[in-house]
């Protein structure tokens, strides 16, 4: 008898039941009462996960360091901070398979394979998990991912990353040579690849000439080839 007369009760408006997962957001009940957005309102929908990445490519130098931006948020800001487990991978490219590049639980985190030593999570300001690549190798460059864990809510975000290249030169057979700045810009010096190395060329985006103002010791960049 009591086991009938409490499923008519969680039916009833205004009642409260366990916490549900509509596909979108988190939920105490469909009138949650308990969660504030830090100016007293109640909420009514829950609370939505946002993560946000770069929509533009970003480019940098073999043997650079890079940051990779990721932040996430709550909408309706949250008063109180949540645990949340982060995840980074590298996606797939021409048939390899994916690649776990590092996770982390608070401060606390784990790389893999040839990230490790090399990768961590910025976590300079509330919210942010951009991830930091030093010395890059060339197989470091393609499309991240940026996933952020709630409980039963997950949100990511992707990152491309590409390899910027300085000139195309002849080599003294006459084959052409791709030449890429292996340091920043700042006293910048160079490695090549014969054009054989298609793996290479795939990553490479050729841009019109740079302007004189690009500083010393640089030269244009030309051509448009893949």
């Amino acid at each position: 008898m009591g086991l009938l007369l409490l499923v008519p009760l969680l039916l009833l408006p205004g009642s409260y039941g366990l916490p549900f997962y509509n596909g979108f957001y988190y939920s105490n009940s469909a009138n949650d009462q308990n969660l504030g957005n830090g100016h007293g309102k109640d909420l009514l929908n829950g609370v939505k996960l946002v993560v946000e990445t770069p929509e533009e490519t970003l480019f940098t130098y073999q043997g650079a360091s890079v940051i990779l931006p990721c932040r996430y948020r709550y909408e309706p800001a949250l008063v109180s901070p949540r645990r949340v487990r982060i995840k980074w991978w590298k996606l797939s490219e021409n048939g390899a398979p994916e690649k776990d590049v590092l996770v982390a639980i608070g401060l606390r985190h784990r790389s893999f394979g040839d990230y490790q030593g090399r990768v961590h999570l910025r976590q300079d300001k509330e919210h942010d998990v951009s991830l930091e690549i030093q010395d890059l190798r060339l197989e470091d460059y393609g499309r991240y991912g940026c996933e952020v864990i709630d409980g039963l809510e997950d949100e990511s975000g992707l990152v491309e990353l590409e390899l910027r290249a300085e000139s195309q030169e002849r080599g003294g057979n006459g084959q052409e040579v791709w030449s890429f700045l292996t340091s920043p810009p700042t006293g910048a010096t160079s490695s090549t690849s014969t054009r054989a190395s298609r793996s290479v060329q795939s990553r490479v985006r050729w841009w019109p000439p740079l302007s004189s103002s690009s500083g010393p010791g640089r030269r244009a960049w030309t051509g448009a080839t893949r």
